[in-house]
């Protein structure tokens, strides 16, 4: 660039800095003062400000901090002149943010239970990486996905939209061309973007489905050859490593990361040991919380398969009745329980890694990580293995959240959030506006406010109303809803392809678990019931697409058990 050339910005510039550009264009020198009716203010950042609030304060300042080093580079060029050809050419390293926003990552760790980590209270030491990161971060200790499986609860977290209100009835749905993409919105922000998920293109998180929009890169299935396995967090966290490595210039990113690495163990693939776990994770992880018993378990059935499958063969019993839930072994469960927080002490140590690697690239205070999951696993505490019913153990999922900055350290926030609010936090922190209408609100930083625990509300004295669903069409072999307020809780779901539900109520501070349906309390039932009506009324804002199922590429979500 040369005085006088002429400089483009598109989009509302305040007063100052666009005097900043015409001098600029105009070889004048810049003052590194100005005046003192266009100095940028805003009021002190405190510990208690919302997400909004911080956004509203340190935007003009990030933004004046960002153009004014981007102008006196290019001014300092302009004086220059053109570098003399022998000049080295420099790379602008990978952790530049010169326009002052925050790089933004957000980690969906697939199946994980909250109340399996241990900064959640768990006593088994699954997660110490992601426990230590959580006291340098905001945990929101009552966050719910809408929906026990993947598809929907994804679009949730990608959309900031309910999945129901997307028209998400069918498990060949996809996000509607209406419904804008957090990367899209980001993108067009000036954010680099980029995506490495365990998924095909058509499947749950994949690229078909309408996840990729505004990814200038989404790579499915990131993994080495020699694997045995494509869901590998390993392979997810190198990949993404290398990506954040890359020179970007002034641009900050979003780095959208997804790893299946703790859900059961795909089908199809045979099984690596004789016994066929479900649940198959890396040596030395497998057995690392298992009992000398579990460990010689084997997981195969002439009738319903090995593995997975095994649980899907024993789900399908246990809804039609042919075998009862309360009579399967015990011994047999925490076995089951012992091989999935092993896949959850894999994923954390590859978190850690991931953490190590962004401080190695001066990433780490620029940041602002989300780490959550889509939904939890269940392991009989009801009627199902797996992930289909729509109680706590499949809804209540982790969400922690460390701003760049390490601002709120260790703050654990009781109001009740969802998954959709993990789209507006985004886009608050990087100071873009959200579109309308989005079911999703910036999620708190601070417990101010939410001593009611699971009572309490993300704004306001009123709880916050959670609706949350399972329907996976044309199989209705099983059919969810439920619908929280406050303390209460109803379920609603049917067997078997039976014509009637089954209607439960609980009161979740006196029963956090669900194990006692409670009879009367009609005043509470009453509002539940019609609270859950309106819900299933509702006519999406817009309609879902879908594919096509008898595409071989969905091979990989039947090696899932989801379809036959």
């Amino acid at each position: 660039m040369h005085a006088g050339d002429r400089i483009e910005y598109h989009g509302a510039l305040p007063r100052w800095q666009a005097r900043c550009l015409k001098l600029l264009g105009t070889g004048e020198i810049l003052s590194s003062r100005p005046l003192e009716s266009e100095r940028v203010r805003g009021p002190p950042v405190s510990q208690t400000t919302s997400w909004g609030e911080r956004s509203k304060a340190l935007a003009p300042c990030r933004r004046a901090l960002g153009l004014c080093a981007s102008l006196l580079s290019l001014a300092l060029l302009a004086c220059q002149g053109p570098a003399p050809e022998s000049a080295p050419e420099l790379s602008t390293g990978p952790a530049t943010e010169a326009d002052g926003r925050p790089n933004l990552i957000l980690l969906s760790v697939d199946t994980l239970r909250a109340d399996h980590l241990g900064c959640y209270g768990y006593p088994r030491p699954t997660s110490p990486n992601l426990d230590r990161f959580a006291a340098t971060a905001i945990r929101y200790a009552n966050a719910y996905s809408p929906a026990p499986w993947t598809l929907p609860s994804h679009a949730a977290m990608l959309t900031g939209v309910h999945p129901y209100l997307q028209g998400f009835r069918h498990k060949n749905s996809t996000i509607p061309s209406e419904v804008p993409v957090v990367a899209e919105l980001l993108s067009a922000a000036g954010y680099r973007t980029a995506a490495f998920v365990d998924s095909s293109a058509k499947g749950y998180v994949g690229g078909e489905r309408g996840f990729a929009r505004g990814f200038s890169r989404y790579d499915h299935a990131p993994h080495r050859a020699e694997q045995s396995s494509k869901y590998d967090m390993a392979a997810t966290v190198e990949a993404a490593l290398k990506w954040l490595a890359e020179p970007r210039g002034e641009r900050p990113f979003f780095l959208f990361l997804h790893t299946k690495s703790v859900h059961a163990a795909p089908l199809g693939g045979g099984c690596a040991d004789p016994r066929c776990f479900p649940y198959a994770k890396p040596q030395p992880y497998q057995l690392r919380f298992a009992t000398e018993e579990a460990a010689q378990l084997r997981w195969t059935s002439a009738e319903m398969g090995d593995g997975q499958k095994l649980l899907w063969g024993l789900n399908e019993r246990f809804l039609d009745g042919r075998l009862d839930p309360r009579a399967y072994p015990e011994a047999r469960i925490e076995a089951l329980i012992s091989f999935y927080d092993a896949g959850i002490a894999y994923v954390d140590e590859q978190f850690g890694r991931l953490l190590a690697g962004m401080e190695r690239l001066g990433l780490g205070g620029t940041t602002t990580v989300v780490v959550t999951a889509d939904h939890g696993e269940a392991f009989l505490e009801h009627n199902l293995l797996l992930h289909q019913e729509v109680y706590q153990q499949l809804l209540h999922v982790p969400l922690i959240v460390r701003p760049a900055g390490g601002s709120a350290a260790g703050a654990v926030v009781d109001s009740v959030v969802a998954l959709e609010d993990v789209v507006p936090t985004l886009l608050d922190e990087a100071g873009v506006a959200k579109p309308e209408p989005l079911s999703g609100v910036v999620l708190p930083r601070s417990a101010a406010g939410s001593a009611d625990g699971p009572a309490s509300a993300v704004a306001g004295d009123e709880p916050r109303p959670l609706f949350a669903y399972y329907l996976f069409p044309p199989n209705f072999t099983y059919q969810a809803f439920s619908q929280q307020l406050g303390d209460w809780k109803l379920v609603s779901h049917n067997f078997a392809n039976s014509d009637e539900f089954r209607v439960e109520l609980y009161n979740l501070a006196a029963d956090p678990g669900e194990t006692s349906p409670l009879s009367g309390h009609e005043r509470q039932r009453t509002a539940l019931q019609r609270a859950l009506r309106a819900n299933l009324r509702r006519q999406p804002w817009a309609q879902a697409g879908g594919v096509d199922e008898s595409d071989p590429d969905l091979d990989a979500i039947r090696a899932l058990g989801y379809i036959d």
